[in-house]
């Protein structure tokens, strides 16, 4: 049996982050074989000074999309929906969307994020049960930045269409499908959709200072993406509850090769994770297999990773700024009081880059709704960042050559290096394709 776990060391990494201002409420759960862990700190809403308890429920973001995944599989599963038949066949009514049709875009392909649609579509739909639908409705016509599996693109949109096929197959809206996978097959109960129901939790609510330094809460964004993550809150402890579950089931498995731990495409132009699946982002395919994802939204971050081999998976939600960097320390605390492996990042095999012609990088990237563009900057490229999805962590961050296609910059928000790359490289050169905050952008033509 594996050691009871000191959660000292842990307890005063929250406590601290909360102290310093770097987040403002955060709660931690980890379920593992030496004991089960429920630690919070700070305060779920400052202005009334309500403080953050392991029952606190959190906006999960883009984890919410590791449940769609789950939805679609199950009905994959039952023989309701299948992988390889193109989209627009499942659901004729999205023939009526431009660019969905002549593309031959699939099922796996929405899973994967390898689509290649131009996938941050975010439209205040309404937020009654048929919303997805009226979403779907509203849309005429999607852009693509590459043919399908040609490269990965994140794509809420994706995850929308994934969530309207769902509710096509199983003839129930997208809500209660949800709601009955969490409360009936896993039994749980601290998360809640409705704004209504949110009101009978506690509720973790991030607040930022607005100019004239009235203290304003940070809320999510429109109902009609609920299937790609804006609207669900959860605890930690449930998420984990549901995690330990997926690694138990993973780790039964003959092969990882299947259903959401199976890899739609390698990311070794990713310092972060080694590839991307079905519905996890995928941290290490091979032994000892280490899954997850990532959410943020509405001023909360959310991460959750499992060790689908060494039995372990843990939880942090956090409201603030500050919450990635105090989720990478944590990440070192557990790997050195459980034992278990550190998921070690993508390394590059040394190459000079002194004879690289930076200029061929130069130029304006633009996908819907954020623009990127690079400008050279001694022997790098200097990156500038708009639009209104446009990461702001990213602004003004000087790139610097690895290989060909990989260039590195520091983040000081992360306190970290990431990892932004090139591709689709013509005959002379030059890239077509800029890949940044898991998402493409594609190269304009300036006049």
């Amino acid at each position: 049996m594996a050691p009871a776990l000191d959660t000292r060391v842990l307890a005063e990494r929250l406590d601290s982050a909360c102290a310093q201002g770097e987040v403002m409420g955060a709660s931690l759960s980890l379920r593992w074989s030496g004991g089960d862990i429920d630690i919070a700190a700070g305060l779920a809403h400052a202005p009334e000074d309500v403080a953050t308890t392991p029952d606190t429920i959190f906006h999960i973001g883009s984890v919410t999309k590791c449940f769609t995944a789950e939805l679609a599989w199950r009905a994959i599963r039952a023989g309701r929906l299948d992988l390889t038949t193109p989209i627009d066949e499942l659901a004729p009514e999205l023939s009526g969307i431009r660019g969905i049709a002549s593309a031959q875009i699939t099922l796996a392909h929405l899973l994967g994020h390898i689509s290649g649609i131009d996938g941050d579509i975010m439209l205040d739909a309404g937020a009654n049960p048929g919303v997805l639908r009226q979403l779907i409705a509203s849309v005429d016509k999607v852009d693509t930045l590459f043919a399908p599996g040609a490269h990965l693109s994140y794509a809420n949109f994706g995850y929308a269409l994934i969530g309207r096929l769902v509710e096509l197959a199983e003839g129930k809206h997208y809500a209660a499908l949800l709601t009955d996978l969490l409360s009936n097959v896993y039994n749980l109960g601290e998360f809640a959709l409705a704004p209504e129901d949110k009101h009978r939790h506690r509720l973790a609510i991030a607040h930022y200072r607005a100019p004239g330094g009235a203290l304003l809460a940070d809320l999510p964004g429109p109902y009609s993406n609920i299937a790609s993550g804006t609207i669900l809150a959860m605890s930690p402890r449930a998420l984990t509850g549901w995690g330990a579950a997926q690694g138990a089931a993973i780790s039964d498995t003959i092969s990882a090769a299947s259903g959401m731990a199976r890899v739609a495409t390698p990311a070794p132009f990713s310092h972060r994770y080694a590839a991307w699946g079905y519905g996890f982002m995928i941290f290490s395919s091979q032994h000892p297999r280490v899954f997850g994802h990532d959410g943020g939204t509405a001023g909360t971050s959310t991460f959750l990773r499992i060790h689908a081999d060494e039995g372990l998976t843990y939880a942090l939600a956090a409201t603030g700024p500050g919450a990635a960097r105090l989720f990478r320390i944590l990440q070192q605390d557990i790997a050195a009081l459980t034992g278990v492996s550190r998921s070690a990042p993508n390394t590059l095999d040394a190459a000079s880059c002194d004879d690289l012609d930076l200029d061929k990088y130069v130029g304006h990237y633009q996908r819907n709704g954020m623009s990127f563009r690079l400008e050279r900057a001694g022997d790098g490229l200097r990156l500038s960042v708009g639009g209104p999805y446009g990461p702001e962590a990213l602004n003004n961050l000087v790139l610097r050559p690895r290989t060909q296609s990989v260039f590195e910059a520091d983040v000081p928000a992360l306190g970290a290096p990431v990892w932004l790359s090139f591709h689709e490289f013509d005959d002379t050169g030059r890239p077509a394709l800029f890949f940044a905050a898991e998402r493409m952008a594609r190269r304009q033509d300036e006049q």
